[in-house]
Order: C-alpha cells, then sequence, then structure tokens
C-alpha cells in the first residue's frame, strides 16, 4: 500500500517478518510466502535497528531507539526495556548493529561519527552489587540526542563519583500527526517533574524556554561555580552569549556553541542600521504592495516571527499580567491575516528560486542561518552587494538577530548534587573537539572562536611534493579552502569562496547582538494565538472577539504556570 519498509528479519520462533512503516505508525507482519502476502500484524512495534530484526533473548525481538534496548513480545504486542546503552557507557545514537551471542552476551558495533573511531562492545549481564556504585546525576532532555549522550559518555568512564543518567521527555514512537502536541505533552510532563519532587539536577535547554523558566526560580546561578573554578573563566566565553544566558543577574547556562538567524533586507530599501520595530516592517510592506515580505511563508510562521523577540512585550511572568487585547496586538494579527493560510508546495506556476525571487523585486526579505563565517557571503550574492542585516523586527526596534544555542545546560535549584551537575558542565565546556568533523556553528570559547575566525581568511595553496604551488587551467595558483556550492532548478547557483575579512568581521559583530527567542517548540502561547486567530482569519469572528478570547486564555495559562 502507501507504507514503506523498515526492517525484516527472523524472529526466535523461526519465522520471517517485515516491519513496516505506515499512516497508523510502525507496524510489523509476519509473511506467508503461500499466499505471497504478509499474514498476523502486530501493534506497537518500535522502529528502531535499522534494515535488520533482531532476535529476542526471553521474547521475540530486541530493538532499540538510540538510547534504550528493548524486548518485545508478540502475544501481547508490547515492550519491555532491558537496559539503557548510556548504563554500559555506549552512546546508542553510535549503534550500527547489535545481536545476541550464543553464550548471552550482546554484540554492539558502534561508529562515533565525532571521531570516525570503529569499535565492537560486549556486554555481560551483570549483577548490580558486582558493578561499581556511583552517585547518579539526573539529566533532563525533551529528546536526548546523540550530542547529549557523547558528553554523558564520556562524563560517566572518567569521573570516579558520579555518572550521568539521562531523562526523555519526547515520546519516540509518537503515532499521530499533531507533532505539536507531541512537543505539549513533552514539555507538560517536563514542568510536572520540575515541580515535584522528581526535579532533574540538569536540564539540556534545547527546545525550552529558559526565561520563562528562570522566572520561576528553577535554576541555580553559575556565576560562583565559574568563580571558584580552576578550569574556565568567564574571560574564557564570548560575552554577549553569557549575557543572553543572564536572568535577573544569575547565569543560567554557558553553551557550548551556537548559530544565528537573522533577517536580511536591501540596503537601499532598509538603510544599514539594524533593528526595526513591527509597524516599521508593516509600513515596508504597505511601501512594496506587489511583493511579498517571505517567500513560501504562511500565517503560522508569520506570527512566530513576529512573536519571537516580542512575547514579554505582552506577558509579564512575574506579575502574570496580559496584553493581548491591546491594539499593537489586533495590529499584528491585522498583519498576519494578509499572508496565505498555507503553502501550496504543488503550485507550479512559479517555480523560481527565493533569490530569484528578491532579485526580481517579488520577495522583500531573506532569513539567514549564520553558522560558520562562510553563509554570509551568500546574502551579499543574492542582494548584490548591499545585504542590510536588519533583523526580526522588535517592539522596541532593537535588533532581533536569533541566538540558537547548541548542548546548553542548566543546574537546576533543586539538585541535591550540583556539585558533581557542575563538574560535567565544566568537563564538557573544557573538551577539545575536531571543529572542522564535529563542530556545526560558532564555538563560545573565544580562543576556539579566534581561531576559526582566523583559519576562515587564511590563504593557503595546493602544492606538488615538491612543495610548488599547484596552479588551475589559467596559471593562478589553487587556494586551499572554499569552493563547494549549492544550485537551485531554475539556474541560480552560488559556489563559496574564501570569506573577506569585512565578512568575517560583520558575522562577528552580529554575534554581539544576537539573543535567544522566547518561545519554544510546542510553546503554548504561539499555540494558543494560532488556534484562537483562526476564527478571525476564516471571517468568523472581528478581531476585537478573537484578541479577547486570546487574552482570556492566555491569562488563565500563564496563571497556571507562574
Amino acid at each position: 500500500g502507501n507504507g514503506w519498509i523498515r526492517s525484516m528479519g527472523c524472529g526466535k520462533d523461526g519465522k520471517m517478518y517485515v516491519c513496516y512503516y505506515n499512516s497508523d505508525g510502525y507496524e510489523l507482519s509476519d509473511i506467508d510466502f503461500d499466499g505471497r502476502k504478509t499474514g498476523s500484524t502486530y501493534e506497537n512495534f518500535p522502529g528502531g535497528n535499522g534494515d535488520v530484526l533482531v532476535v529476542g533473548i526471553d521474547k521475540d525481538f530486541l530493538v532499540q531507539d538510540g538510547s534504550s534496548v528493548y524486548e518485545y513480545d508478540l502475544k501481547t504486542q508490547k515492550q519491555e526495556e532491558l537496559f539503557s546503552w548510556l548504563d554500559s557507557d555506549i552512546n546508542g545514537n553510535y549503534v550500527q548493529s547489535f545481536g545476541v551471542l550464543e553464550d548471552g552476551r550482546i554484540l554492539a558495533v558502534t561508529m562515533d561519527w565525532e571521531t570516525n573511531d570503529n569499535s565492537i562492545a560486549l556486554l555481560t549481564k551483570t549483577k548490580a552489587s558486582e558493578v561499581p556504585q556511583k552517585e547518579t546525576i539526573v539529566l533532563a532532555s525533551l529528546y536526548g540526542g546523540s550530542d547529549v549522550q557523547s558528553v554523558a559518555v564520556k562524563f560517566n568512564k572518567s569521573n570516579p563519583k558520579y555518572r550521568i543518567s539521562i531523562r526523555t521527555y519526547v515520546d519516540r514512537n509518537w503515532n499521530g500527526d499533531d507533532y505539536q502536541a507531541m512537543w505539549a505533552d513533552a514539555l507538560n510532563r517536563l514542568n510536572n517533574d520540575i515541580t515535584s519532587s522528581n526535579c532533574p539536577d540538569i536540564i539540556d535547554l534545547s527546545g525550552l524556554n529558559f526565561q520563562q523558566l528562570a522566572a520561576k526560580g528553577v535554576f541555580e546561578d553559575m556565576n560562583g561555580y565559574l568563580e571558584a573554578s580552576s578550569k574556565v573563566s568567564r574571560s574564557d566565553f564570548v560575552e554577549n552569549v553569557l549575557n543572553a544566558y543572564t536572568y535577573d543577574g544569575k547565569l543560567v547556562s554557558i553553551p557550548y556553541s551556537f548559530q544565528m538567524q537573522t533577517v536580511v533586507a536591501k540596503g537601499a530599501e532598509v538603510g544599514d542600521e539594524r533593528g526595526w520595530t513591527i509597524d516599521e516592517m508593516i509600513a515596508f510592506a504597505d511601501a512594496h504592495p506587489e511583493a511579498v515580505l517571505f517567500d513560501n511563508t504562511p500565517k503560522a510562521s508569520i506570527m512566530m516571527y513576529l512573536m519571537m523577540y516580542n512575547a514579554d512585550a505582552f506577558i509579564d511572568w512575574s506579575t502574570g499580567e496580559c496584553r493581548f487585547d491591546t491594539d499593537e496586538f489586533k495590529s499584528i494579527l491585522n498583519f498576519v491575516n494578509r499572508f496565505p493560510d498555507e503553502i501550496n508546495w504543488q503550485d507550479t506556476t512559479d517555480d523560481a528560486s527565493t533569490p530569484n525571487k528578491i532579485q526580481r523585486g517579488d520577495v522583500l526579505l531573506y532569513e539567514a542561518n549564520l553558522y560558520n563565517f562562510e553563509e554570509i557571503q551568500v546574502c551579499n550574492e543574492i542582494f548584490k552587494g548591499d545585504a542590510s542585516y536588519i533583523g526580526y523586527p522588535t517592539m522596541d526596534g532593537s535588533e532581533g538577530c536569533m541566538l540558537s544555542p547548541s548542548q546548553a545546560y542548566a543546574i537546576t535549584a533543586k539538585s541535591g548534587k550540583k556539585d558533581g551537575a557542575w563538574e560535567f558542565i565544566e568537563q564538557f565546556l573544557t573538551r577539545e573537539v575536531d571543529m572542522e568533523r564535529s563542530l556545526f556553528g560558532f564555538p563560545t570559547s573565544k580562543s576556539m572562536l579566534n581561531t576559526m575566525a582566523e583559519d576562515a581568511v587564511k590563504v593557503e595553496y595546493y602544492t606538488d611534493e615538491n612543495g610548488d604551488p599547484v596552479l588551475d587551467e589559467n596559471g593562478e595558483a589553487i587556494v586551499m579552502g572554499g569552493g563547494g556550492g549549492f544550485s537551485y532548478s531554475d539556474g541560480w547557483s552560488y559556489e563559496y569562496r574564501k570569506p573577506t575579512q569585512e565578512e568575517v568581521d560583520v558575522t562577528l559583530s552580529l554575534m554581539e547582538s544576537a539573543k535567544p527567542v522566547s518561545y519554544s517548540q510546542g510553546d503554548q502561547v504561539l499555540n494558543i494565538i494560532n488556534e484562537e486567530a483562526a476564527a478571525f482569519y476564516k471571517g468568523q469572528k472581528t478581531v476585537d472577539e478573537v484578541a479577547s478570547v486570546i487574552q482570556s486564555r492566555i491569562k488563565v495559562y500563564v496563571g497556571e504556570n507562574r
């Protein structure tokens, strides 16, 4: 039908089974070879293991999801956790294949893509009393991806007193299509843990509105730990990143690395000064009625752009006051209503690329994702040397350059193992990585960032076995670095070159003002706004009626979650 095969293999009963994905999620079926069809169907089967189904130990199959290994029982059609990879100091995301040996041990083949190191691990079932006991530090993470497991494994192998245990909240086997509901469910369960006796010691801030949590006093102040540390000091890190993660005087987190997103426009039309208000952006759109602000952007995305740096203008988490029934918010609703409800990706009446649409005047703004010193040259090419990094709009006109952190961890104020939690954070902040292989983004470490900036503009040439420069067809020495590129089906293309010092300086200057946004995936405030605004967009309610409903619902939500 409309499904696709995920994995195949024999079960303990010797029959062949196939795991496949369809609209209902992952399902498992045995194969009726005589009838040339699938036979019985089994539900609730996880979709891990790559291409191969693994025979179980006591039950029918072993499956893994990158975090834990489970046994699946065909009779009950349920899974039961067998063990966590992390408990054996293995990053489950690195496991390429695994299976059970005849003597009962589990063999796992792993590949560490950070170091390109391949290895084989043999796991033996051992009594807990025979394993050295350590104090457990619970690290809460919405998803618990590879980077979280990687630093936890390194810490667990080296620390004699503490070990990290990762607690995740996103249901990896979520079968529904409503991913907003999935994230909302994960956020709700995390918040319940934070307010209970089950509070974790460390929280991975990925996907979280850390300002909202900080306003509740959830986090410990890291300033004292940083001042007392013999391994790191405040001067080691980009100052603006530390300021961005300081709330009410408390240093909440020190991200390991970060990316930036900002809005770019033509300098001749918006000027060179960064930052603008929502009213100024609306006026800019009004002055160009023949064009659209962003390419292929529906109402929900525009609302997100407008609320990213402005949610705090309508919500005071410290007092619970909300201001969504004001003229300012009604103006936002009226503006968002200009955009399409959804984007019809099947519409081929204009399949031109975004750069071409900008250059012919049909699109006004470009969203730039800056994760290295090379990306900014693409903006300069799109706007033909007249790129203005004006940023996302804000209520006060300040610069809206988004700081997207990677591996930002915070210690909870409730933790009973704060010293051990700081040891973990201190170790991952001081670890050495291959910047070309393992770092996607800019390092928060100033020394690493300076090295990255210097290497970006350093001109080196390919040489032959005699040390002489290798020449191209024009007799010019071939520069190392640069190269590569991308192209669109309409012919617009770009080939990267070595960035100029000016381009590096522009990127560094954006770092001086970039800050995190005040929303998160599955953010309930945005969900309420989009749900209720739909009645206004469809003409079923007036803007005043919808603003009043949004005000009422969000006020209740804020009151319950302060």
